[in-house]
């Protein structure tokens, strides 16, 4: 009977293991309301949340290539207004 109580209270003793959370970044505003949800989180809010444990969490951002090519496609038309305003 000793022994099941010695195990039970050393059982007890040991925290429990921290599960590792997956984190999605979902918008490209720098904020931090304190939560980082599936439809609501930032970067910022991402680490914070991810740093608040001790388990290995993981971070996953947005696939850049559409975001990218956005970006691309208007510093073309901005080339394209300054080049057609420069030979007016």
């Amino acid at each position: 009977m000793n022994r099941i109580l010695a195990i039970f209270v050393a059982a007890l003793a040991f925290e429990p293991l921290a599960v590792a959370e997956d984190y999605y970044v979902t918008k490209t505003a720098d904020t931090a309301d304190g939560s980082c949800t599936q439809e609501d989180c930032s970067l910022r809010e991402a680490v914070i949340s991810a740093n608040a444990t001790p388990a290995a969490d993981t971070i996953h951002l947005p696939p850049a290539s559409a975001r990218f090519r956005s970006l691309e496609r208007r510093r073309t038309i901005q080339r394209r207004e300054i080049s057609t305003s420069r030979a007016s």
